[in-house]
């Protein structure tokens, strides 16, 4: 019963063109973003050496960094709140000219005030204002959507 989506937590959209109404939400989006310099870089470096060693009110969890056979990134890790999955950090890319940031979030596991509570530990653990000049920086490269239509 927990994993039946009731629709509370997406966004009326319109409706279908038989006249029922539709619901939107998201259910991952991914950004990628840089890290523009070697003082950044070492800055990342050390906040998740930081974040394994110091209490958080989060799980992590190393990453498994291959997606169907192929590596994308050498280094990352997954944040869990219980056994739900609600950010995948991955950085240090294998290939050249791409974001060498890569956060892959599950929104539908948070509430706005969960997410702001997620970037703003992001920033008291180590990264402080630089996590808001990635996000500046970031483009979207993958936005899952769910779509309702409550007949």
């Amino acid at each position: 019963m927990n994993n039946i989506d009731n629709g509370k937590k997406s966004l009326k959209i319109g409706v279908s063109k038989d006249g029922h109404p539709l619901r939107m939400r998201v259910d991952a989006i991914t950004i990628v973003t840089m890290a523009e310099n070697k003082n950044e870089r070492i800055l990342i470096k050390r906040w998740v050496e930081s974040v394994f060693e110091d209490p958080t009110p989060y799980s992590l969890r190393p990453a498994t960094i291959s997606k169907n056979g192929k590596k994308l990134y050498q280094k990352g890790f997954v944040i869990y709140s219980g056994n739900t999955m609600l950010l995948r950090f991955e950085y240090k890319p294998v290939r050249r000219n791409v974001g060498n940031i890569r956060m892959e979030f599950r929104p539908q596991h948070l509430d706005e005030k969960g997410m702001d509570s997620l970037i703003l530990w992001m920033a008291e653990s180590g990264l402080g204002e630089f996590i808001f000049k990635l996000l500046k920086r970031a483009w979207i490269t993958r936005l899952d959507v769910a779509l309702n239509s409550c007949a």
